[in-house]
């Protein structure tokens, strides 16, 4: 799983908010911390207050640059470009945390001798791709031997072979003078950034990096994210005390949206969703469980979320219900049924929490989606524009849609607010906290769950008196939470599930007896800890009290195997908890897993067990067991000398040096052996729509990436003169995501109340633009009126001795609320980065046309002067060639001439 190991894409944060005050410098790049996460901001500032060295990377200067030692600007899409460069100043002049690197990664690991890097060739691809498929077969990728718990390794790092000589070969050319070229960043501020960040390593200092979606939004966004996670283990800032990478999430529970995921490829605890191929328990089995380190215990995982699902029903006869889980056969992302709501494949949607019709890539193409359904369920707090599409969007203003043609019946079910209803949520730093209701929601309001369980009921009735055996899952479902007088689910027993319980069959129920000797009736303490459903009958035994409880033999049950622990036997919600006892927060809701702090963290000591420094210590080796500060993320009473027997499994085989226990080899992963779509080292790719073509390889982008082309759904090829400008999106403090819960209210419409683009005093000389003028922003795709920002905070830069201006969209606006706009959605293309299928949306290609946006008819005429929409169609020139089914369901290039 590179995702929680290494790369640290989709798993948590790898440290707390607050241990942010112990870092000796934080680079702070692809986020305006200061403006979107202001709360986890005084962190920062607390650790400037001590001396910390603060940078900001981003194209804009912005709060967060006013605040920070050092501003850098850099041309949006080319992060990794820049980290390479840092990532070759630490390993050439030997500023490495040598002490660190070589015990604690796979630095000295030595690879198959098939495998090539780009460097080899210099055409941007590894060792086995298949042009064909369009897909890497990373069996070259391996360690020699194809043995990823037992490496061979060379401690010396000189072995031609080792990971540290390829990772300094691969990054050998991303030399300042090719960060300027790529990046626009002059060597000089190059060199402040590198020697800054250099200053903070070792046994007595440590740095911290920052992200949010500025990096993620890409289409090699994953291995963005990936650079910065080889940097902070070549500085040793992994695991220790001010150091990690935090992933900065935009929603109070987007954390917990992918520990507990809303995404089609992973079930909860980021166990994989099975696919095509594993159509038997043990089919799946055997792909994803390990021999060594934490996942040999993945059956335990697995088998726990299927009782969780399906209770008394999932047997070890029928192999606890595994057939019931629908198996992937393709990209089954929102973009590929998006493209089926296009085609008339799909009738009906559940819109919850989410607002296409502004909020997603190209949007305009998503309105259009949205009027083929048959049917459209909204939930949300005001109509918002998914909600009222068929007759106030753009396209009604256009004549490009009717009303009355529209045949989609749109039910509007409103929503409850964050205060009106109770539950948990997962934040930035994997903490889970408990939100209490303080009020009922008025009218007909209902909360997310109350929807959620209420449908489920009726689904499942419908299925109890059916024979079809499609409705077989539906009938196998447990569905058992029991009910508050609004009909809503008691969350702590949907909390109680997900933490995980002994399993009633196999748990005999003590009798509790009151002070006279006598059985006394069940309290709702007993409904949480011992399991009492709607009925007021037993459903199941005792909490688990950690996830190391759970069996693969049916006996116990867990909804997210990683949470388990948050409700244990004692009954008590540590979400709820809210008296912290040290500055890591302990006593202060729960982290997952074990309320662990700082992942890792037996990298905080030294190899021999003892902390690197008094002032960086946190846990540590007592001489007979592992203690300290944060809960320690190694196995108690392993010992620092502990070396596993030939044969030996599980975290038996990982040695007592070994902090990574989720890989097989318990190390920290510069080099990612299998796991990854796109390389198993960050490579410089273009995004898809660019000003200038790739300067270090052949090959323009990244390529697997997921297209999704089609004629409306088009790519500017690299250097088109019709789109000259880098475009870029980011988020304003005053609203929120789509505007949905903040363009509807006065105080905050009052503060940012028109849609605006900002751009350089220099673009705005040669283009006649003064400031407040309106002006068009014109993509392949669409465009959009929007006001003239004229400002010093962004600026041209000199790419490759050419130069380009980058120009800055808030992407909160739509035709709804108080305040309406341009959405800066509607110039985006769709498409997929290869690992996790997130869009493009914050590198892409526009032209500005200074004046006003004709309206009706006249948008088309103005559309098809600036960006054709007639004729042939004219495809990105790196798109896959007629026929290729880049996306897993076939949409890749219809309407392709």
């Amino acid at each position: 799983m590179p995702g929680l190991g290494a790369s640290f894409g989709r798993g948590g944060a790898t440290t707390a908010q607050q241990d942010l005050a112990n870092a000796d410098c934080i680079l702070i790049e692809g986020s305006s911390m200061a403006e979107a996460h202001p709360v986890g901001f005084r962190w920062v500032m607390k650790a400037k207050e001590r001396g910390a060295t603060i940078i900001h990377v981003d194209p804009r200067f912005s709060r967060t640059s006013a605040l920070a030692d050092i501003w850098v600007p850099i041309r949006a899409g080319s992060d990794i470009v820049f980290l390479g460069g840092l990532i070759r100043h630490i390993i050439e002049n030997d500023l490495f945390f040598r002490d660190y690197v070589v015990p604690y990664t796979n630095a000295s690991c030595i690879l198959s001798d098939e495998y090539r890097d780009p460097e080899d060739n210099g055409d941007g691809y590894f060792s086995g791709w298949n042009e064909e498929k369009r897909a890497y077969e990373g069996d070259s990728w391996l360690y020699k031997g194809g043995d990823l718990s037992r490496p061979q390794r060379d401690l010396t790092l000189q072995d031609p072979q080792c990971v540290f000589q390829k990772l300094k070969r691969h990054f050998s050319r991303y030399t300042p003078e090719m960060v300027e070229k790529v990046c626009g960043v002059p060597p000089d501020l190059f060199h402040k950034v590198a020697h800054a960040l250099a200053a903070a390593s070792g046994p007595e200092r440590t740095a911290a990096i920052c992200y949010a979606v500025g990096w993620t939004q890409h289409s090699k966004g994953v291995q963005i994210i990936r650079a910065a996670s080889i940097l902070q283990l070549l500085l040793g800032n992994i695991g220790r005390p001010g150091g990690g990478i935090l992933a900065l999430r935009g929603h109070a529970s987007i954390q917990g949206s992918t520990d507990i995921p809303t995404l089609y490829d992973i079930l909860p605890g980021y166990l994989a969703m099975p696919r095509k191929g594993d159509e038997t328990l043990q089919q799946y089995l055997e792909h994803h469980t390990k021999k060594t380190g934490l996942w040999v215990d993945y059956p335990k995982y697995i088998m726990s979320t299927l009782k969780a699902y399906y209770g008394k029903r999932a047997t070890a006869e029928n192999d606890f219900g595994y057939r019931w889980l629908p198996k992937l056969t393709g990209n089954h992302s929102f973009f590929e049924f998006l493209y089926d709501m296009l085609d008339g494949k799909m009738e009906g949607m559940f819109l919850m929490g989410q607002n296409p019709a502004v909020g997603a890539p190209n949007s305009r193409l998503q309105r259009k989606a949205l009027s083929k359904l048959k049917w459209l369920v909204v939930r949300d707090m005001v109509e918002i524009e998914s909600a009222n599409f068929w007759r106030e969007s753009p396209e009604i203003d256009r004549g490009e849609l009717k009303a009355e043609d529209i045949e989609t019946e749109i039910f509007f079910f409103p929503a409850a607010g964050h205060a009106e209803k109770e539950g948990a949520f997962t934040n930035t730093q994997r903490l889970l906290q408990w939100r209490e209701k303080a009020v009922n929601p008025p009218g007909d309001c209902r909360s997310d769950a109350w929807f959620v369980h209420q449908l489920a009921l009726r689904l499942i009735a419908r299925a109890n008196a059916s024979n079809d055996p499609v409705d077989e899952p539906l009938r196998a479902l447990d569905w058992w939470y029991p009910e508050d007088e609004q009909g809503d689910p008691q969350m702590e027993a949907v909390l109680a599930e997900i933490n995980g319980w002994h399993t009633l069959e196999m748990w005999e129920r003590p009798q509790r007896r009151d002070d006279r000797g006598t059985e006394a009736p069940p309290t709702l303490q007993d409904g949480i800890v011992f399991g009492l459903d709607r009925d007021g009958k037993p459903h199941h035994g005792p909490q688990v009290n950690g996830f190391a409880e759970l069996k693969a033999d049916g006996s116990t049950a867990s909804g997210c195997w990683i949470y388990s622990g948050v409700l244990g036997r004692d009954g008590v919600n540590k979400a709820n908890s809210r008296k912290s006892r040290d500055y890591l927060g302990h006593g202060w809701g729960f982290s997952w897993p074990s309320d662990r702090r700082i992942i890792y963290n037996r990298a905080s000591a030294r190899p021999d067990g003892s902390p690197w420094s008094e002032r960086k210590k946190l846990v540590w080796w007592d001489s007979e067991k592992w203690t300290g500060i944060d809960v320690p993320g190694f196995v108690k009473g392993k010992a620092p000398d502990y070396e596993p027997e030939l044969g030996a499994e599980g975290l038996d085989a990982i040695p007592g040096d070994a902090p990574f226990v989720l890989h097989e080899d318990g190390l920290g992963w510069l080099y990612v052996p299998k796991g990854l779509k796109d390389g198993p080292l960050p490579t410089h790719y273009e995004p898809l729509e660019s000003p200038v073509a790739n300067e270090l390889y052949s090959h323009d982008t990244n390529p697997p990436v997921h297209w999704f082309a089609r004629n409306d759904n088009r790519f500017a090829p690299p250097g088109d003169s019709r789109f000259p400008f880098v475009l870029t999106t980011y988020r304003l403090t005053e609203h929120h995501t789509a505007g949905g819960m903040s363009r509807f209210l006065s105080h905050l419409a009052e503060l940012q109340p028109e849609m605006f683009a900002e751009i350089s005093p220099q673009l705005a000389r040669e283009l006649g633009i003064k400031n407040g003028d309106y002006i068009c922003i014109v993509s392949l795709r669409a465009a959009i009126e929007a006001r003239a920002l004229v400002s010093r905070r962004i600026r041209p830069l000199r790419i490759n001795g050419k130069r380009v201006h980058q120009v800055a969209l808030p992407y909160h606006f739509g035709t709804a609320g108080l305040v309406r706009g341009g959405a800066a959605n509607d110039l985006l293309t769709i498409s997929g980065e290869p690992n996790v299928t997130i869009m493009e949306a914050k590198a892409l290609t526009c032209n500005i046309v200074p004046g006003r946006l004709p309206r009706g008819q006249g948008f088309t005429e103005f559309l098809n002067k600036y960006a054709p929409q007639a004729g042939p169609i004219t495809l990105h020139p790196e798109e896959p060639p007629v026929g290729a089914d880049t996306s897993g369901g076939g949409h890749a290039t219809e309407g392709k001439e």
